[in-house]
Formats: C-alpha cells, structure tokens, sequence
C-alpha cells in the first residue's frame, strides 16, 4: 500500500530521524510501517495504512508509558473504549493533526 518510506517524523514539536525496519501486513486491507527512532530505542513508530471498507483490528493497550495514536493522511475515525465500556469517537479529516492518547486498559479501533 505504501511505497514511500519516512526518514523523519515529527513528535511534540520536534523533528525526530526514523529508520524503517519493515513492513507487515496485519489483515486484509490493513498493512503497518514500523520504524525505530534512530539513537532513541524508549519509543517506537508504526504508520498503518487501512485501505478503504476496511479496519484494523481491535488492539487493547497492554503496557508501556505512552501511547499515542493520531491520522498521517486521509480520513477516518478512532473508537477508544476505556475499562468502564465507555466509548468515545475521535473524527479526523485530511487537515487535521491531532493526536489521541490511549491509556493501558483501554481498547482502539
């Protein structure tokens, strides 16, 4: 689905050098980019790329210190549901940047 690989990503206002390590297919239609932070193992970067009619699967946030999940490009909406069954939806159009942050227990779609 992607072709073109990243060599740089922006987080918290900083410019930050990626190395991409591969690419995996998750499921029909749902493909993921991963990438290491060059000189910084403490975070990782995964760019999933959903082609249309399609999701990815439901992923429950198991460990770890942050996770932050936001749009690269296109449209789309992100379903968090959090340990007391409560959903909330997050829209997001070709313009937006915003970020999501999904806690540990907490379930993404």
């Amino acid at each position: 689905m992607s072709t073109e690989k990243l060599t740089s990503f922006k987080f918290n206002g900083e410019t930050l050098a990626v190395c991409f390590v591969e690419t995996l297919t998750v499921k029909d239609g749902v493909e993921c980019d991963v990438y290491s932070f060059v000189d910084d193992e403490s975070k990782d970067l995964a760019i999933v790329t959903v082609k249309t009619g399609y999701k990815t699967p439901l992923q429950r946030i198991l460990l770890g210190e942050k996770t932050v999940e936001g749009f690269y490009n296109g449209v789309g909406v992100l379903t968090v549901t959090d340990i007391k069954d409560q959903q909330k939806q997050y829209s997001y159009e070709p313009t937006d940047t915003g970020e999501t942050e999904v806690m540990i227990g907490q379930t993404m779609q």
